[in-house]
Order: structure tokens, then sequence, then C-alpha cells
């Protein structure tokens, strides 16, 4: 050890050797044809999406997202969570961007709502965990309601858009038990909308390595895919009755980029029934039409992450700590 003296020495010499250390497997080192044996041997079969589905008539979409914001004090933990829901329509036309105020999209009749919910997690304990569940709950009861009043106003509803992955939420809840009932309530409010035939989870990011570390790897799932398939190819991995499907869409028109074009992208999408091709198939169609922006998720749904973030959550919390003089954690009222 070394004396304390008012200058804190580090061999950063160290540090710089570490860098090169690292283990950073790119997936380079794989080789595709066997990669794609090993997939069929394993039941994970190649398959084509089509690249001009038919699409008769139009096409309703809802889609629903949330943000939300935990404030540990010393004595409480208040939560808050934000969720909107979005819906449009396709009819195969181009509409002016109202939003950004430039270019075309692909939907028109858009409408939201939204929904604000926050109060305090008694007892006082696992806080991170059951605000999660807290949004989860929240998240989706607002979905499955907005879901009902565009029904009920004689919209169509083709497909239900979920954000992130059916099956993860699935897992994750089941593991957390029933210790809470914001945990119950959160696994009911997602079975309840697992029982619609047109839901679809879109993930905006996957990091599952199960089907990968049953294949003997290392690697994310999605970069063996990745690797795997060729554009417009996917795989279908079910579980739990979700048909997880890894799906390498392909490059497309990008109108506000330098280049104009965008790369191939691998994503994850999920459905909760069989005999989903042709909604996958109709998915990526519309994917592939949208030229604002590179995402594994369609603009409804990016759009309803975009309102979720208009209201600070944060912010109505830390309204309350200071009209209501809550006592803060002692580490956040250091003085010197």
């Amino acid at each position: 050890m070394k004396p304390v003296k008012p200058f804190f020495d580090v061999d950063y010499s160290l540090i710089e050797d570490m860098f090169h250390t690292v283990d950073l497997a790119s997936g380079r080192d794989l080789e595709k044809d066997s990669l794609r044996s090993l997939l069929s041997s394993h039941g994970c079969e190649v398959k084509e999406v089509k690249t001009k589905p038919e699409i008769s008539g139009e096409l309703g979409i809802i889609c629903g997202d949330s943000s939300n914001a935990v404030r540990e004090l010393r004595y409480h933990a208040l939560w808050g969570v934000h969720s909107t829901c979005v819906y449009g329509v396709f009819d195969g036309r181009e509409y002016p961007d109202t939003l950004s105020g430039h270019g075309k999209i692909i939907y028109r009749d858009l409408l939201y709502s939204s929904d604000i919910k926050f109060g305090s997690i008694v007892p006082y304990s696992e806080v991170d965990s059951r605000a999660n569940s807290m949004r989860v709950q929240s998240e989706l009861s607002f979905l499955t309601k907005c879901v009902e009043e565009v029904s009920v106003e004689g919209k169509s509803v083709d497909y239900v858009l979920l954000d992130g992955s059916i099956l993860t939420n699935l897992q994750n809840l089941r593991k957390k038990g029933e210790d809470f009932p914001e945990t119950q309530k959160a696994l009911k409010a997602l079975k309840d909308l697992m029982k619609r035939e047109n839901l679809v989870g879109m993930a905006e990011d996957s990091h599952a390595t199960d089907l990968s570390r049953e294949l003997g790897f290392d690697y994310t799932n999605m970069l063996l895919f990745d690797v795997a398939l060729d554009p417009m190819e996917y795989v279908v991995d079910e579980r739990d009755g979700v048909y997880v499907c890894y799906v390498k869409l392909p490059a497309k028109k990008l109108t506000h980029t330098p280049s104009g074009v965008g790369a191939p992208m691998t994503v994850r999408w999920e459905f909760n029934k069989k005999g989903f091709e042709d909604d996958l198939n109709k998915l990526a169609f519309l994917w592939t039409l949208e030229d604002d922006l590179l995402h594994p998720q369609l603009y409804p749904l990016r759009l309803a992450d975009y309102f979720t973030r208009q209201v600070k959550i944060g912010g109505i919390l830390d309204a309350i700590v200071q009209e209501r003089k809550l006592d803060l954690k002692y580490r956040e009222l250091r003085e010197a």
C-alpha cells in the first residue's frame, strides 16, 4: 500500500495494457455455412420473408410504451410511470409527417393517448424489481384499455405492437414469484394481452443468449443470426408458446441520411400464435417502406416511445419530495 497524500497515484500503464486483453468476441471467426448447418440440425430452419406480400385494404396498428422513475429516500420510496398508446392506419399511401413538419409517412389517422400514475412503494423493499413490475402492469393495462376503446369506436385493430420481448417479460415476471402483488398484477396484465392473437413483440435491443448457448457458443443470439442469415431470411425459435423470430431485414432507402440507404438489420420480433408467417411478411414489408429512420421497431411504436419522454416522471417525483419535505438519503446530504 502507499501513504495517503493529496495526489492519488494510479499506474495508468496497467490500464492501457488491459485495453488489449478485454475479450470482445466479434463473430468473425464464425463460418456462415457451418453455422447454418448447425442451426438446421437444431431444428431451426432458415426461411424467407416475402418481399411484396398481398395487403388488401387497410391495416390498423396500435402500440404502447412507457417510461418510469424511482426515488429512494431515507424513509420512503416513490415510483411513477407515464404510459402512452399510438394508433395508426396503413393503406399503401403516403401522408405528410405532421409531427416533424417535413417528409412523408405511410400512416394516416394517427391518434395517441397517455396515462400517468405515481405513488409510494410499501413496504420499502425490493424497490427496483417492484417498480419495474408496476411499470409493466401500468403499460400493458393501459394498452389493453386503448385497444378496447378504438375497437368500440369501430376502428380496425389488426396488430397490437408491444415494446420489447413477450417471452422475456413472461419469464422475468414468473421468476419474481408471487411475493408482491405488483408482480402478480403485471403477469396477469401480460397474460390478458397474450390472449389476443394479433400481439407482436418488437425488441429494441436483445441480449438473449439462450439459443446460442444451446448451440455451444458464448455469443448473443442476435450476433449468431446476423452472421448466419442473408437479408430477407429468418429463423423461428418457439419457447413457452411464443414464436421468437430472428429476421434479417434488407438494406432500404433512408430519405434523411447522407448515403440515402441503410445497412441490413437483424431484428427480434415475436408472435404468440401459430401461422404468423403472413403477419411477419406484412410487418417486414411496412418496415421496408419507412424511410425516416433505421430502427428495429415500426414507426407507431417509435412514436409511442417518443411521447413517453414528453412527461418527466422524475420531475414529478422530485416535486413531491420538495413539497412534502421528505428526508433524503444521508449520502445525498453530504456537506464539506
